[in-house]
């Protein structure tokens, strides 16, 4: 009974929002590994910096994760396991802050900012931000590269029938009844709850099921646990050494994006890229000192010259933030989910948001600071509110020049805060949705209850409204394919764009690019093995690396009817922020 109750809880809710999925916890317990510095003189103004020339791994120090690293062993297929730096949670960064190079592309765009309900340029037009999101490029998410072979929800899925074939069956099924709430409705990071399974069921094994056991957690060691950024790097560096697992990185990075995914945005007549960043990306976090990374904040100047180039703007969104704003994995740590109630993760983030403040103030191409991509983990208003209090104070420092914009995480509206009742000047809000649909019409529908449900609170915000990530998939839908030979899929999009452009609502669909097709996940899919995986438990560090290289756009085919949708959506004109109810 408990298992059958389980394992229906566990499929209908494994995914309950599409950019909220369930976080890890996971470490290495080895020593610190040496890393190179590129070493920049600086004083304490922040004029130039310390910054490491290499991403160091990143995790906690809690004895739960180093049981979960070691058990990765079985990775190897008895090779030799490699370690890296000692990872930890918001450990401060004293350095000093970088100073951004002289720009190399002129300017090509006006600066923005709020006004009223509307976004406005310097002489006072109206603005309209229409654009796309660079998912999994600077923030991984494996499930849209086509990384690993299961995604999480099917690895979980195999645990039951894998607890049966060892003999582990009944003992299982106890372990994960002591936080089945928790666990099934995304309240706690995954890997958390399966660590915990894996507790109880050694503190309560039973006669005779200790070796049923081992190969029962055997087998779950050797799949590769790699949905959060921090896990997928820390499974590479077991396999290939930390400099390994960093020549992977940059493969991955130089590839994902490039200059032409920026020219084609704009081939496209959108005008805005969402920027998805792990704060990993731009500094370390590590048991011991730690500092910026310089060729993160390189690869923001490299965005910001590209901007410049194709007359874009740049929303800037801290898609993950130190201790992970949510317990799901996109938010880039397997044990995430503490930042609400750690200050020492605020202030590590109020400090990096203060830096790039600091880096940025006066480019015009950055239209937007998004401060916390779905901050699901606020427990209440209160701690919604002094979260992002501290980290607009530490922008408001250095910058007032830019847009800052705040985020529902899929919240009840009395944990938000808004811009008008606590006196954010230019400042914005942002709502996700994933409400499914059976058809176009009804998914229509549905996207536009949810827009006009915000006028009941919106004297409570009262500014611009940015849908920064919806798509037609309902939130239990990864992997979505359409049928190619009815693809409503494609005039539910439409007919949502065409909506918010007449509501006056800014958009930006979830995502570029997608490792399937046909699939509105993304505009771009490859031109040859579309929707095969990669194998980085057992493929070679060369295949993985070739993989990572035909990930270039180079590779990758337009979604012609997904592109015509978007160009159209595009240009339409200017229309105020209205979110009155559509008569019936």
């Amino acid at each position: 009974m408990i298992k059958s109750l389980l394992t229906a809880m566990l499929a209908t809710a494994t995914f309950l929002f599409i950019s909220g999925c369930g976080g890890s916890v996971q470490e290495t317990d080895a020593s610190l590994a040496d890393t190179e510095a590129d070493a920049m003189t600086g004083d304490d103004t922040g004029d130039e910096t310390d910054m490491m020339d290499v991403h160091a791994d990143q995790g906690h120090g809690d004895s739960a994760q180093n049981d979960a690293a070691d058990g990765a062993d079985a990775a190897d297929n008895g090779n030799e396991v490699f370690m890296g730096p000692v990872q930890a949670d918001c450990r401060p960064n004293s350095q000093p802050f970088p100073t951004r190079p002289e720009p190399i592309e002129k300017a090509t765009l006006p600066l923005l900012h709020v006004e009223g309900r509307d976004i406005v340029d310097d002489e006072g037009n109206k603005v309209m931000l229409r654009g796309m999101n660079f998912g999994s490029w600077l923030m991984m998410e494996s499930w849209l590269a086509g990384i690993g072979v299961l995604g999480q929800e099917e690895l979980l899925g195999m645990m039951p029938d894998k607890a049966v074939e060892f003999g582990v069956a009944e003992l299982f099924g106890e372990a994960q009844a002591i936080n089945i709430i928790d666990c099934s409705f995304q309240l706690k990071a995954a890997w958390l709850c399966v660590q915990e399974w894996r507790q109880y069921m050694e503190e309560n094994m039973k006669p005779g099921l200790e070796a049923g056991s081992g190969a029962f957690w055997a087998w779950f060691d050797s799949e590769p646990w790699i949905f959060e950024e921090r896990a997928l790097w820390n499974w590479l560096t077991k396999r290939f050494g930390y400099d390994g697992m960093n020549e992977l990185r940059t493969t991955f990075q130089d590839n994902y994006i490039t200059e032409r995914d920026f020219e084609l945005v704009a081939e496209m007549g959108m005008n805005l890229v969402r920027v998805p960043v792990w704060y990993q990306t731009l500094e370390t976090d590590i048991d011991g000192e730690n500092a910026f990374v310089l060729e993160g904040w390189r690869r923001l100047d490299q965005v910001i010259e590209w901007a410049r180039k194709y007359r874009l703007y740049i929303m800037l969104d801290l898609h993950g933030a130190p201790g992970g704003q949510s317990p799901w994995w996109h938010q880039g740590l397997e044990n995430g989910g503490q930042f609400f109630t750690r200050q020492d993760c605020i202030d590590k983030t109020a400090r990096l948001w203060q830096a790039m403040a600091r880096y940025f103030k006066g480019e015009p191409h950055v239209a937007v600071l998004d401060l916390l991509n779905e901050p699901a983990g606020a427990p209440d208003h209160e701690r919604y509110l002094a979260a992002h209090q501290a980290i607009i104070s530490a922008i408001r420092q250095e910058n007032t020049e830019h847009i800052i914009m705040l985020e529902d995480g899929f919240l009840a509206m009395s944990t938000l805060a808004g811009p008008a009742e606590y006196g954010w000047d230019n400042a914005m809000m942002s709502f996700h949705d994933y409400p499914g649909g059976k058809d176009a019409a009804n998914h229509i529908r549905m996207m536009e209850e949810e827009i006009t449900q915000l006028e009941k609170v919106w004297d409570r915000f009262d500014c611009p409204l940015f849908y920064g990530e919806f798509n037609v998939y309902g939130p239990n839908a990864f992997n979505s394919t359409d049928d190619p030979a009815d693809r409503w899929q494609l005039d539910a999009m439409e007919g949502v764009l065409e909506m918010m452009n007449r509501r006056g609502v800014h958009w930006a669909p979830w995502s570029w690019k997608y490792f399937d097709a046909p699939s509105l996940w993304g505009v771009l899919y490859p031109t040859d093995g579309a929707g095969e995986r990669l194998d980085v438990r057992d493929n070679d560090f060369d295949t993985i690396n070739r993989a990572f290289e035909k990930l270039n756009t180079e590779f990758f085919t337009v979604d012609e009817d997904y592109a015509g949708v978007l160009e159209r959506t595009a240009a339409a004109p200017y229309a105020p922020l209205d979110l009155a109810e559509t008569p019936k």
